[in-house]
Formats: structure tokens, C-alpha cells, sequence
């Protein structure tokens, strides 16, 4: 994309932009790091570390759901950066705290027995990837994603990750 393409779609002259972004790719860098610090605030917002496995798992994937509903233009910066070139790669292979989060809570959950033994951020990136898709389907209009619709896909990502054969008592630890 030119920069006059971003400075028309932003509303604003070359000489403001300038003024605070010395190229492209540092106004792109920017956008793609205050995208994904909103993200991880508003995945975060709600997690308890306290919480039991279940409840955590719950709350991070309906938290993500929600933000990929109210949040339809960061999450296209967020994806479409986290795959660019013109991003630095550090930044755009750096663990951020809500991924961090998450790969923390399948290492406990592994360790616990409670879910199938496999990569961790493999693992992440699956049911993220599930819970974003729907989340899309609702914004597509396919379908409309209701408090009990959200509930369901995040209870199949659970059944999905949870290990054949673990009792429901260890579900809820």
C-alpha cells in the first residue's frame, strides 16, 4: 500500500504523517503493535490465573471471540501484519502476554493430564483459529452468534483439546 493511499484513508495531509512517522514501515509497525497491545488488554481484562482450567480456558476464548466481534479492523491489522515482511520479525514472532497466557494454560493442562499431549502454541493457535472463524461467520452473516452460540464453540474447542478418558470431576480442576 503507498502512502498516500494510508494518508487519504486516514483523513490526513503527508506532513502530518511525516511528522510522526518517519517511513511506512514504522507507521505499519506502530498500527500492528498498538492492534495487538489491545488485543492482549481486552483478552486479559477478565482472566483470572486463580481460576480452575476450565474457567480460564472459558474465558480466554470467549474474550476472544468478543474482541474479533467488536474489533473487526485491528484484527485484519493484527493478521495481515503477522505475516508481512515490512513488520520486523521479532516483533512479529514475539510471544505476546495473551498468547503467553494461553500456552501456559495447556502446559498446566498437559501436565495435569487433562488435555491431549501436543505443541502448545500449535494447540493455541488451533482453537484461537476455530473461535476466530466463528466469530467471523457472525460478521460474514451467516449465522448470529449469541452469548449460547459462543458458549457452544468454546465448549467443542475444550472437547477437542481435552484427553479421551478424563473424568468430568478433573474437568473443572
Amino acid at each position: 500500500m503507498s502512502f498516500s493511499k494510508i494518508f487519504s484513508r486516514a483523513g490526513v495531509g503527508s506532513g502530518t504523517a511525516y511528522h510522526y512517522f518517519e517511513s511506512k514501515e514504522i507507521l505499519i509497525h506502530t498500527l500492528y503493535q498498538e492492534c495487538s497491545d489491545l488485543m492482549d488488554r481486552e483478552i486479559l481484562a477478565e482472566y483470572q490465573p486463580t481460576a480452575t482450567l476450565k474457567e480460564r480456558f472459558q474465558v480466554l476464548l470467549r474474550s476472544m471471540a468478543r474482541f474479533v466481534l467488536t474489533h473487526r479492523r485491528e484484527l485484519s491489522v493484527i493478521v495481515a501484519c503477522g505475516h508481512s515482511p515490512t513488520v520486523d520479525p521479532a516483533s512479529r514472532l514475539r510471544v505476546n502476554p495473551s498468547m503467553a497466557a494461553a500456552v501456559s494454560l495447556f502446559a498446566e493442562g498437559q501436565r495435569s493430564g487433562v488435555f491431549v499431549p501436543m505443541d502448545q502454541t500449535m494447540a493455541v493457535l488451533m482453537i484461537t483459529g476455530a473461535i476466530i472463524a466463528v466469530a467471523q461467520g457472525q460478521l460474514d452473516g451467516k449465522y448470529l452468534l449469541d452469548n449460547s452460540a459462543v458458549d457452544e464453540a468454546v465448549e467443542a474447542c475444550w472437547r477437542a483439546m481435552a484427553k479421551p478418558g478424563v473424568s468430568p470431576r478433573n474437568l473443572l480442576s
